[in-house]
């Protein structure tokens, strides 16, 4: 009875720290869009910060 109980409490162990894992790889990829993303924009807008940097 007792080894059953430490199964299934090891159990949920392993499936609440997967479930963190893919909240953690969720959030990872999401942050990782959103840089790519902002990456893309500056290197769009590049020259155009450069002035305004100038112009201060």
């Amino acid at each position: 009875m007792e080894v059953a109980a430490r199964q299934i409490c090891s159990q949920s162990k392993a499936e609440q720290q997967g479930a963190n894992y893919v909240q953690r790889s969720r959030i990872i990829h999401h942050s990782l869009r959103h840089l790519s993303s902002l990456t893309k924009e500056s290197a769009e807008s590049r020259p155009a910060s450069r002035d305004r940097d100038d112009a201060h």
